[in-house]
């Protein structure tokens, strides 16, 4: 009766579990002569297991079936010759989880070390029966079955550190980016839009009347105003550009590969769907909500994350003072030092220019 290695305490009844259900079914593969298929078969008697015998000149077109399932693998090392170690590490590679055992009818300690080093997990010297063999194939499957729940639970680990990177990263009320995040990207893009001598614009955006919706309507209803913005963004925007909300009623949207005309194009659609949207209008009684936004764009009105975000914030200043509601682009930097005067900041309101 074969009786696999006892697994390690830590765990145990979730592992021994695992590997019981891993003995279900077993495609084993063979790599020599047929005898050794055969005293595979009568070992494992015991199991379902499935044995292929794959001549050693078989092994690349093996390797290279990208569709085949191999559980266990027996390696005949007097037939392999020089190449056992190379082979053995070559069905490691390509079955990380299979289970490996090495027979050898001589060559003692030396070819059981050198099996080991290339990935073996069981090594067997001398004459072979089936009560030797039995052993050392429960003990290459138990391995077999601890790799397998080792590589689930780095599986489920990566998984959920990228669910908790994003939690970390994200809004929770408007599901948009958080400040954490705009810092990290709006440095990468601008590098990136140097790297490639391409565009990049910043929108940055104000909820005009936002404090007089909570104070007359309550935090509540400002907050389903913020959710509302954080739809009206998500679904305003490409799949490469990156909504976030700042804090409070503030808000930013990343344009990649988008010039300042494009950018202004953008945060207008938003305004205006906004607008369009609103549930709070003067019809309902509740105070009117608009959007101010400014925008800058690199390389046009800024080559620095500090200049850009200056350069954005202080046209959402130039549209608060022209009476809000509206979308105004940063002065665009001449090429070199004059004397003239820099250019009006651009206003937009409802479409119009001002």
């Amino acid at each position: 009766m074969i009786v696999p290695m006892s697994i390690p305490p830590r765990d145990q009844g979730a592992e021994s579990a695992e590997s019981a259900s891993s003995f279900a079914s077993i495609d084993a593969v063979v790599i020599g002569a047929e005898p050794l298929a055969a005293l595979l078969r009568v070992a494992s008697r015991e199991l379902r297991i499935t044995v292929r015998r794959v001549a050693p000149f078989e092994l690349p077109t093996l390797l290279a079936d990208v569709g085949q399932r191999v559980d266990l693998v027996i390696v005949d090392l007097g037939a392999l010759g020089h190449r056992s170690a190379s082979a053995i590490m070559d069905v490691r590679r390509r079955w990380p989880e299979a289970g490996i055992v090495s027979v050898a009818m001589s060559g003692g300690v030396a070819s059981a070390v050198e099996a080991f080093r290339a990935g073996a997990d069981d090594h067997l010297d001398g004459s072979l029966a089936p009560r030797s063999l039995a052993p050392s194939v429960a003990r290459a499957l138990s391995n077999r079955a601890v790799r397998r729940i080792r590589r689930v639970r780095e599986a489920a680990g990566r998984a959920s550190h990228r669910r908790l990177m994003s939690l970390a990263m994200r809004d929770s009320l408007s599901s948009l980016w958080n400040r954490r995040y705009f810092d990290l990207r709006i440095r990468s893009e601008i590098a990136r839009a140097a790297r490639l001598g391409t565009s990049m614009s910043l929108g940055l955006l104000d909820l005009d009347g936002f404090k007089q919706v909570n104070d007359s309507l309550g935090h509540p209803a400002g907050d389903r105003l913020i959710a509302l913005m954080g739809e009206i963004l998500h679904g305003c925007c490409r799949s490469y550009d990156v909504p976030c909300r700042l804090g409070g009623d503030e808000f930013a949207l990343i344009l990649p590969e988008t010039d300042l005309a494009g950018g202004v194009e953008a945060i207008e659609d938003i305004r205006s769907t906004l607008s369009a949207s609103l549930a709070l209008d003067e019809d309902s009684g509740g105070p009117s909500v608009t959007v101010s936004a400014g925008v800058a764009a690199v390389p046009v009105s800024a080559t620095s994350v500090g200049e850009l975000l200056g350069a954005a914030d202080q046209a959402l200043y130039a549209a608060k003072r022209h009476g809000r509601n509206r979308v105004v682009s940063a002065p665009v930097r001449p090429a070199r030092p004059t004397l003239e005067r820099s250019a009006r900041p651009s206003v937009r309101e409802g479409g119009g220019s001002a």
